[in-house]
Formats: structure tokens, C-alpha cells, sequence
């Protein structure tokens, strides 16, 4: 309240006093605000490696505000060296705790080619998720128009199985990039012995493990192997439809 002047003056030198009072007890909610008043020069003067020490006590312990801030330190090399991997784990962390900003942060990176290489179907995931579970109305349609634009690259089936792992997702759940399943081996022997193999990829649509892939992928092979924490396991194919060219495994 002192920092915006609710009910009191505002005083942005109070603010940060309080602030420091309140995350020297551990509060996770005041030592991300006391790293934002470095980051900003709220009551101090500017300073982002002290932003960075403090996001980061509030980041171990799963704020997802901090985590998201610290992620965005990191890629930009302000108050540390510049560390991708890093903010990408952190950006991933807090997009999983349902913080959506750090979901629309994690979908530019893979949209954007910022921290990792570009990779549409996990941008898509999150822009999806994004759109569908922001608070914030303008963040709800900044990530609906990338999702949108990214719907028109990618072929459709793939980009049925990412819808269906964005809206399969909830919050505390397992990370939905995860349905974009591991390559798998698709094993057929013929009569004469001869081993024939082909490769795909897919996602896990649902809690169950059933995973969507192409029925090209699949289409006469006598048996489907998936792998699972890389080891292939024997899977049953429960449906297909060479139309769509899509299967279910």
C-alpha cells in the first residue's frame, strides 16, 4: 500500500523497508518484491545483480513470479552471466505452477528461437495453455493470436495432438510438454525373417499414456514399440483412421 499509495502516502522508501522486513522472515511474495524494487530502483537505487540474489531466494523456494523473473535475468545476462539453459528451466518451472506469464515467456522462446532452437508444436502447446487459463485478459490475447498464427504452419495432425496436450493439461500436472512423446520404434518382421523397422514421433493425449501419432507412421507394422524412460515398450494400437492420418496407440 506504500508503494502505491493506498490508504496511505505513498513512499516508495517505506515500501522497500517493509519489504525487507517481511523477506528477512522467508516470505517468498516479499523477497520477489524486494528483487523487483532493485530491478526497477523502487526506494533504491538500481541494481540488478542484488535483484537477482534476491529473485533467487524466492525462486528456491517455487515462487513462480520470482522464478519468472530470475528466468528473465538470466537470458538477458542482467545481474549474472547469461545462462539459457537456466532461464529455460526456470521459465519451464514457473509455467508449470500455472504462472502465466512465465507460459507466454517459455512460448516466445520456443516461437522465437530465443534460448532454444524454434520448435512451433511446444510453442503452440503453451500459447494454447496460455490463452485458455491467463487471468489477464491481454495476455489471454497476445497468446491466443500466437497460437492462432501458429496453427497455420503446422500440419494438422500434429497440431490436433498438441491441442489435444494443451487441453488435456491442468495445473499441477505433469508437464504437457512431456506429451510430445519420445521417438519410438515401429517393428515389423515379415514372413522371410527380414527385420523392417520405421520411426516416429507423437504425444501422450491423456493421464492413461495413450499416445497420438500419424497412421503412416504405424500403417502395416506388426508391432509398436514405445519408448518409456528409454526403454521401448510393447504398445497396442487402439484405433487409427487413414483419412485424418491419425493413430492411437
Amino acid at each position: 500500500m506504500s508503494e502505491r499509495g493506498r490508504g496511505v502516502r505513498r513512499n516508495a522508501t517505506e515500501a522497500m523497508r517493509l519489504f525487507r522486513l517481511a523477506a528477512a522472515q522467508g516470505l517468498t511474495a516479499a523477497q520477489h518484491n524486494v528483487g523487483r524494487a532493485y530491478a526497477t530502483g523502487l526506494g533504491v537505487r538500481k541494481n540488478q545483480p542484488e535483484a537477482a540474489r534476491w529473485y533467487r531466494m524466492a525462486a528456491e523456494q517455487g515462487d513462480p513470479a520470482a522464478q519468472n523473473a530470475l528466468a528473465i535475468l538470466k537470458a538477458t545476462g542482467r545481474g549474472s552471466l547469461r545462462d539459457p539453459d537456466a532461464a529455460l528451466d526456470l521459465f519451464r518451472h514457473a509455467a508449470t505452477s500455472a504462472y502465466s506469464l512465465a507460459q507466454l515467456n517459455l512460448s516466445a522462446a520456443f516461437d522465437h528461437s530465443r534460448l532454444v532452437p524454434y520448435d512451433p508444436i511446444r510453442a503452440y502447446i503453451w500459447y494454447s495453455i496460455a490463452a485458455r487459463l491467463a487471468s489477464d485478459q491481454a495476455l489471454r490475447d497476445e497468446a491466443a493470436r500466437g497460437r492462432d498464427r501458429l496453427a497455420q504452419k503446422i500440419a494438422f495432425p500434429k497440431a490436433e495432438a498438441a491441442r489435444a496436450a494443451a487441453e488435456s493439461w491442468a495445473p499441477g500436472g505433469p508437464d504437457p510438454e512431456e506429451g510430445a512423446a519420445a521417438p519410438r520404434q515401429m517393428t515389423s518382421r515379415p514372413p522371410g525373417g527380414e527385420r523392417l523397422s520405421s520411426g516416429g514421433s507423437g504425444f501422450i493425449v491423456s493421464r492413461a499414456g495413450d499416445v497420438l501419432t500419424n497412421h503412416h507412421v504405424v500403417d502395416g507394422c506388426r508391432e509398436v514399440r514405445v519408448l518409456h524412460n528409454g526403454a521401448p515398450v510393447v504398445a497396442t494400437l487402439i484405433a487409427t483412421d487413414p483419412t485424418a492420418d491419425l493413430a492411437l496407440a
